[in-house]
């Protein structure tokens, strides 16, 4: 059975003292579609975050591996000031 978008839901059916359950709370369905939707999106786009932050993360640790043996000091600072700052940006998530 299909419910037309006029449909409701009932969340949070708290019960009154007389049992008759009167103090309900009552949400269109489009409205928790739309709810649904952006924490789908918005999910999705953490994960999309954290697996750049992590290859970059492994990526800019690569290149500092590869400046060190090359003794190549500008190439080490920039990537390692690129490090920092994805670095610092994740601290600043946590907070």
């Amino acid at each position: 059975m299909t419910c037309p978008e006029t449909c409701y839901i009932i969340c949070n059916n708290h019960l009154d003292e007389g049992g008759l359950g009167m103090n309900k709370q009552v949400y269109p369905v489009n409205q928790l579609r739309v709810f649904i939707n952006t924490i789908n999106d918005l999910s999705a786009e953490l994960l999309l975050q954290e697996a750049m932050d992590e290859y970059n993360r492994k990526s800019y640790n690569d290149r500092i591996e590869e400046a060190l043996l090359e003794k190549d000091e500008e190439k080490f600072m920039k990537y390692t000031n690129l490090l920092k700052e994805l670095t610092d940006e994740d601290t600043e998530d946590d907070e």
